[in-house]
């Protein structure tokens, strides 16, 4: 069986750790702990053909954590930059995390996804600036709700695919 290494990044607060626990265990926790430098979890996919497995690092976005980073980053097959819909200050710095992961894993796929779809009526960037922006570099971009479930599906098959070369 392969394996494959994808890591999320992005501020904190943004629902990273939402984002596997939905994935992995199929559930949402509405209670918000600070991940300390990183956490990981891990699913097996069936792709038809073949079983793979998935590591998913989940990197913690405080500022404060910054220096414990990089060797998680190490062997990133894909990288999930994640920001939150509703919130600005997440989405203007996804360029700072842009940076950090193509001078840490140069060769890393990697996706965009605006998460926290279920406060639509709190939106404050729109999806078609968003998907611009991913698009002019070549990214996937996806939108998720860790509360719904709505996307977060989608976006590790689309991950699953990116991480085999499909």
């Amino acid at each position: 069986m392969r394996t494959f290494k994808i890591v999320i990044a992005g501020n904190g607060r943004v629902g990273k750790s939402s984002l596997v626990h939905r994935y992995v265990a199929g559930q949402f926790n509405r209670s918000y702990s600070v991940t300390i430098g990183a956490d990981f979890a891990s699913r097996e996919v069936d792709m038809g053909h073949e079983t793979v497995r998935l590591v998913i690092w989940d990197l913690a976005g405080q500022q404060r954590f910054h220096v414990v980073r990089d060797g998680f980053y190490r062997g990133a097959k894909v990288v999930i930059l994640v920001f939150d819909i509703t919130d600005r200050e997440s989405w203007d710095d996804l360029p700072l995390w842009e940076k950090e992961v193509t001078q840490r894993v140069p060769n890393a796929q990697i996706v965009i996804v605006g998460n926290k779809t279920d406060l639509e009526h709190q939106r404050v960037i729109p999806y078609d600036v968003a998907r611009r922006w991913a698009q002019r570099r070549r990214y996937g971009y996806v939108e998720t709700s860790c509360a719904t479930g709505a996307g977060v599906d989608d976006l590790f098959v689309g991950v699953t695919h990116l991480a085999m070369g499909l």
